[in-house]
């Protein structure tokens, strides 16, 4: 397995004195730009917030997370809403791929931010419609996720990161039958 997604995950210590940089930015954005997707629809949306550059954007995406989110959040310099497009640019037609196709391109975001010695951290735990209505995004759109973006400081990544059995999700030819 490549180091790079080893090194990937989701700390909650961030260095508050640490800005993520516009070049960085850049590159995270350009890492989601590539990402596969049906059609190449490039079904994602990204709402970036800069919380010294966008303080109001910031605290539009701050205010949507559930409280214990924000507990943590406090150091964090960069927020982004990570939002899908339901519908295929082409002929407005239903996009079923068009989740699967954002988190994708939210991975790429992921293991780019890695890659420049950052870290993310991606919340489920924010209020869906606040985020719709704080930014005015139409409906067809729906907010997936909010990520956060900055420097880790004391936390490196914990040497017993676990994950399932690889048999209780990795089938070989049928379902159920585990991968072994």
């Amino acid at each position: 397995m490549h180091e790079l997604l080893k090194k990937r995950h989701s700390g909650r210590s961030f260095d508050p004195k640490k800005r993520v940089l516009r070049a960085q930015v850049e590159a995270l954005i350009e890492a989601a730009r590539w990402a596969p997707s049906s059609y190449n629809d490039q079904p994602w949306r990204y709402i970036i917030c800069d919380k010294v550059d966008d303080p109001e954007g910031y605290k539009k995406i701050f205010d949507a997370l559930v409280e214990a989110n924000q507990e943590w959040v406090q150091n964090v310099p960069l927020l982004i809403a990570v939002i899908a497009d339901s519908r295929l640019r082409k002929n407005g037609k239903p996009n079923r791929h068009g989740q699967h196709d954002t988190g994708a391109a939210t991975m790429s975001i992921c293991l780019e931010a890695s890659d420049l010695d950052l870290m993310t951290h991606q919340m489920a735990g924010f209020d869906k419609d606040k985020i719709q209505t704080s930014f005015n995004i139409p409906e067809q759109f729906t907010p997936m996720s909010i990520m956060a973006v900055g420097y880790e400081i004391n936390e490196p990544p914990p040497a017993d990161r676990k994950r399932l059995p690889i048999e209780e999700n990795f089938f070989k030819g049928d379902w159920g039958v585990g991968y072994k």
